[in-house]
Formats: C-alpha cells, sequence, structure tokens
C-alpha cells in the first residue's frame, strides 16, 4: 500500500468529516436562526426547501461536469465552496437573503455530495476492498461534532452568526489543504463509458425509491429535531442541539461495522438483509 493511497483515503475520509461538520453546523442551530430573524416553522420549512432544491439542482447537473472534469477537480471547487456560502448563509441579515444564501449553500453542498461520493469510490477501487461504508462513517463523526461544538456554542453564548462563521473559518483552510490528496478518476473505456449511458434497470430505481425514504427520515430528524426538542418538549437549546448528534451516532455504529459485512456477505447480501 503506497504513501500516497493511504493519504488519498485519509483526505477522502476527512471531506466527509468537514462535509457532515458544515451541514450539521447549520442543522443544530435552526432554533438560533429561527430567533435572529423571527421566521415561522412555515419559513424555516421554506429556507430546508430551498436549500435542498439547491442541493437537486447541482446533483442532477453532476454527470455531465463529472465526466469532463472529474470528482478531484469539482472537490477541489466544490468543497471550499460549501465553506464560503455557509458563512454567506450566517450573514445573511433578512429573510430572502436568508433563501438565496440557502439556495447558493444548497448547491455547493450538492456539488461536494456527489464529489466526495464518486472521489470515496475512486479510492475504494484502488484499495481493492471496501471502504465506503467507513468513509460515510466520517459524515457521522463531523454531524456529531457539529451537534457537540453546537451544544457548547450555545452554553459559552456564541450567536448563530458567530458560531458559523467560525466553523467556515476553520473549515475553508483545511478543506484546501486536503484537495491535495485526492486521486484521478479512473479513465473509462469506450464500452464502460457506453455501458453508463444506458438506462438503468428498474431495480435501481427502486433502490433508489427505498434510499429516498431513508434519507427523507434521516432529514426529517437532522431538520427539526432542535425545534422539536425545545418549541415541543420544552429543552433548552442546548439539550436539543444534542438530538442531532444521538441519532448520527446510532449510524455511526451502522457505518463502522458495514464495511466488515460488505466484505463478507458481498453487496448484494447486505441489501436484501438491509
Amino acid at each position: 500500500m503506497t504513501r500516497d493511497l493511504r493519504t488519498a483515503r485519509t483526505g477522502a475520509v476527512l471531506t466527509f468529516v468537514l462535509a457532515g461538520l458544515l451541514c450539521g453546523s447549520m442543522t443544530v442551530r435552526i432554533p438560533a436562526l429561527s430567533d435572529k430573524l423571527g421566521l415561522s416553522e412555515a419559513s424555516i420549512g421554506v429556507t430546508l426547501l430551498v436549500w435542498g432544491l439547491g442541493a437537486l439542482v447541482t446533483m442532477q447537473s453532476m454527470r455531465g461536469v463529472m465526466t469532463r472534469l472529474g470528482s478531484r477537480s469539482v472537490l477541489r471547487v466544490g468543497a471550499p465552496l460549501c465553506a464560503v456560502t455557509l458563512a454567506l448563509l450566517a450573514l445573511a441579515p433578512t429573510y430572502p437573503l436568508l433563501l438565496a444564501a440557502a439556495a447558493l449553500f444548497g448547491m455547493a453542498f450538492g456539488a461536494l455530495d456527489v464529489a466526495m461520493n464518486a472521489q470515496g469510490s475512486t479510492v475504494e477501487r484502488a484499495y481493492g476492498r471496501p471502504l465506503m461504508n467507513g468513509m460515510h462513517a466520517g459524515w457521522c463523526v463531523g454531524a456529531i461534532s457539529a451537534g457537540l461544538l453546537g451544544t457548547a456554542a450555545i452554553a459559552a453564548g456564541l450567536s448563530f452568526t458567530a458560531h458559523l462563521i467560525l466553523v467556515a473559518l476553520v473549515s475553508l483552510p483545511v478543506l484546501v489543504v486536503i484537495s491535495r490528496s485526492y486521486l484521478p478518476d479512473p479513465v473509462l473505456s469506450g464500452e464502460a463509458a457506453k455501458a453508463g449511458r444506458r438506462r438503468m434497470p428498474p431495480v435501481v430505481y427502486l433502490l433508489g425509491v427505498i434510499a429516498f425514504c431513508a434519507f427523507m427520515v434521516e432529514g426529517t430528524i437532522a431538520d427539526w429535531n432542535g425545534l422539536y426538542l425545545r418549541d415541543t418538549l420544552g429543552a433548552t437549546e442546548a439539550v436539543a442541539a444534542l438530538g442531532y448528534p444521538v441519532f448520527e451516532a446510532g449510524m455511526l455504529f451502522g457505518r463502522l461495522t458495514g464495511d466488515r459485512v460488505r466484505a463478507r456477505f458481498g453487496a448484494r447480501g447486505m441489501i436484501v438483509t438491509a
């Protein structure tokens, strides 16, 4: 195992960690965002919808971009932009500007999400053994860290704006540094490229629907647990910020064991059992 390959794996895992930190930091401070701009639950819902639509637009456009540029080039732009747009979201002084910043943050995050998974797949192929679950465990570590840091920031009296800008300022240079570790995507043969353009079998779309439902549950917990714990159950904001990392801790356990399960039983057996 070469040093460059080990460095690439570390860089990919850290990218997942920082992506989880950036996204989770916004999530755990949603109650503070609501208070800052005096937003209703409906307004928060629209903000989250705009964020999701921004991510969806970018994700849908990534096939052609990734084919031309590769995950390494997309990550080197998209990952730092994700940190920058988080800071813009933190600084938004009005609701319309918040929606604009949420859309930009969603678009940057969409590019980051697609590219980091493609980069993880590239590293996994280079290693020749399952690694993706471990990389997604990095996301959980970042999200858990976001919750714990959010609780600490609330306890210290740090505002929503100051907290998110601090996270963005710390993450930005780290993302720039680790971008040097990314591997180039493998060049597809002519037959492989043609296969990639063919219509996928129906079972793939079925798996997509199942994955959508799973991510819908995760997104609901991530986006709304803070407001539910604070406004409905009467928890303090600091305690409410712990709801998301507790959920992510359960996901972390599953992802840390996932690669070993996949290596032993295969992807098909793992999907059928899950």
